[in-house]
């Protein structure tokens, strides 16, 4: 973007005497309920950046519209506008900019500088290379194709483009990112909201196959977009998630191929069980589909289902190289439930959700886990002098060691080793949890047996008749087929 005619003092002022006018108006004009409207649907109260921010209005905008964020930055190439924004809104960051590089944000904002820009496709690049997850085209003059023009205000002439939509969608689409929404602004413009698909990955066999279907349909509800990878161990399995739209299944034997120091007769220590077979071979299948989607990932176990949006934990996590969920055991209790004395020992952090953005953190975990992985506790050969537990106990160090984020949601990943520590109630049909909505449910232990009986988690845990009802009764009607 040239900085001229921009970076001229008069127009930054004649702009922020007219948005000043119009901020006062009621109703707003509808350009700036367009914006507050597309950022409040993203339900993600991350890191918002906008490009073109020009004196700071679009934050302006938000707030008073209380749409939670957690940190506004404005990049814009008008100097005095970017004055103006400093003065008033000390608490955010702006800073004098013609490319996006070396910024990063959950929602990206383009506020008009897409029309102005000398090549739209670059600029389009930049913004998703920007993007963790959401990118907001705000006020994108619409036509019946795409065409070089210009505007006039503010007593200058600027060069413009004006842009068939069909034009804006595939080029997102090319860049990875999907069309998400679309609302008018004003005249014959509209914004868009685009947002990169998130990648999860899991495992699974037929005995797993109502569980992961049961996932992948509180994903549609809760997650979208995202692409869930699954391995399979066996082909039944295969075929069924091979005809979900937006699942992606590598068959076990294949896998095994590919890792052949994966296969069971070639990892060291004494013969693994199935279920440690699988644990084994997770960390190695989330750092394969990390290399093949060139994409953070998040590992979710089959038995976990969705209540409600995720993004305010992926908010939360924003730019950490890794995240884990805390199993938040009771402190103690006066009736026997699991208790951080006795069941920490299994691991600080829950395996059911694990999210990774650097492949060097799978790719170790990866290891550890291929030298050893099995159900039970016992202590790491000297000199660590540490337990050690299947495939989650290794997640123990992770802070400590790669600076993943602790997630402090306490229904990010909720279990029944939990469910007794804050008030579980529902609230319009969502469960909430310590008064949050419950994100995500990790089912650990539930079976279901002949004559339709079912058992719905382990003895110890002790759930409640009022728990069941709130938190497992809509399980077993997702398990339905």
């Amino acid at each position: 973007m040239s900085a001229n005619p921009w970076d001229d003092a008069e127009v930054a002022r004649q702009q922020r005497a007219l948005v000043d006018q119009q901020l006062e108006r009621q109703p707003w004009p509808r350009h700036f309920s367009a914006l507050a409207d597309a950022v409040r649907a993203t339900n993600c109260p991350g890191v918002v950046l906008e490009v073109g921010c020009a004196s700071g209005y679009g934050k302006e905008i938000l707030d008073r519209s209380g749409v939670p964020y957690a940190r506004f930055v404005g990049l814009d190439v008008s100097t005095p506008a970017l004055a103006i924004a400093r003065d008033r809104w000390p608490d955010a960051t702006w800073v004098h900019v013609d490319t996006m590089a070396g910024h990063r944000a959950d929602i990206v904002i383009d506020g008009c500088a897409l029309m102005h820009v000398d090549d739209w496709r670059r600029h389009l690049a930049g913004l998703c290379e920007a993007s963790r997850r959401w990118v907001i085209l705000h006020r994108v003059p619409i036509r019946d194709g795409t065409r070089r023009t210009t505007t006039s205000g503010y007593g200058k002439t600027f060069p413009a483009w004006e842009f068939g939509a069909a034009d804006i969608c595939n080029a997102m689409e090319r860049l990875g990112f999907q069309a998400c929404g679309s609302t008018p602004a004003d005249g014959d413009s509209v914004t868009f909201t685009f947002a990169k698909p998130r990648q999860y990955a899991t495992y699974a066999d037929r005995a797993y196959l109502p569980k992961l279907r049961a996932l992948y349909r509180s994903m549609e509800r809760h997650c979208g977009p995202f692409e869930l990878n699954v391995l399979a161990w066996d082909g039944g399995t295969h075929d069924a998630v091979d005809e979900w739209p937006n699942a992606y299944v590598d068959h076990a034997d294949d896998f095994l191929r590919c890792s052949p120091r994966l296969a069971l007769d070639q990892l060291p220590g004494p013969p693994r069980s199935r279920i440690e077979h699988y644990w084994t071979c997770g960390p190695q299948f989330i750092a394969d589909v990390m290399e093949g989607t060139r994409q953070p990932v998040t590992y979710v176990d089959a038995d976990v289902m969705f209540h409600s949006d995720s993004e305010p934990v992926f908010a939360e996590i924003g730019g950490a190289p890794a995240a884990v969920f805390p199993h938040n055991f009771a402190e103690a209790a006066p009736w026997p439930i699991p208790t951080r004395a006795t069941h920490e020992q299994f691991g600080l952090y829950n395996v059911g959700l694990v999210h990774v953005a650097d492949r060097a953190v799978a790719e170790h975990w990866a290891a550890q886990v291929r030298d050893w992985c099995y159900d039970r506790v016992e202590p790491v050969p000297i000199p660590d002098r540490r337990l050690r537990y299947g495939d989650q106990k290794y997640l123990d160090e992770w802070p400590a060691r790669f600076g993943a984020h602790v997630v402090q949601h306490p229904g990010a990943n909720l279990g029944p080793w939990a469910v007794h520590t804050q008030p579980l109630e529902t609230r319009d049909g969502v469960p909430y949890f310590g008064g949050r909505p419950i994100v995500a449910y990790h089912y650990s232990g539930f079976r279901e047996l002949p004559e339709g009986h079912t058992v719905l988690t382990r003895p110890e845990y002790c759930v409640t008749d009022e728990q069941a009802r709130i938190i497992y009764d809509p399980y077993l009607e997702a398990l339905k087929p």
